[in-house]
């Protein structure tokens, strides 16, 4: 279901499209249609609306984009907002070694779940800490506790 970011009604696909060549917002609002250069109305890029936030040209005080509302989705579950404790080493071949984490860093579940770093992909899921492990994320430490136990796991398999 899409909604309409103006009236937060679901919006048909001609309607997105029909709003989209009137206002220059892309999709959810998240990105819009920027003229950076005035004289040249012909050179338009995609941007960010976060973009908007910094008005990096001239022209950005007086753009439509860059007055906007944020709304955000009061439905959605509130696991995806708990912080859970990133593991981070400070040399990036460290982890390969084997080594354990110099330090955590606080991020939200959903920014985990998008698996956006290097060593995300070798990082296992939530649930599999819980049921295999008993490790919480959400504690500083769950990652040496995960890697001591799994390798008692291959030390006794």
């Amino acid at each position: 279901m899409r909604l309409n970011p103006t009236t937060l009604e679901e919006e048909t696909e001609e309607g997105r499209l029909e709003r989209q060549v009137h206002t220059g917002v892309i999709g959810n609002g998240l990105t819009v249609i920027c003229i950076p250069n005035p004289n040249e109305p012909m050179a338009q890029e995609y941007r960010s609306r976060a973009t908007c936030l910094t008005q990096p040209f001239t022209t950005c005080k007086l753009c439509r984009h860059s007055v906007f509302t944020l709304v955000f989705d009061a439905n959605a579950p509130k696991a995806r907002y708990e912080l859970i404790a990133c593991p981070r080493w400070k040399d990036p071949g460290a982890r390969l070694q084997g080594k354990l984490p110099d330090f955590y860093v606080p991020v939200e579940a959903a920014a985990c779940e998008k698996k956006e770093l290097e060593f995300c992909p070798s990082c296992p899921p939530k649930e599999e800490l819980v049921q295999i492990y008993s490790a919480d994320k959400k504690k500083e430490g769950w990652y040496s506790r995960y890697a001591r136990l799994r390798a008692e796991e291959f030390e006794d398999g």
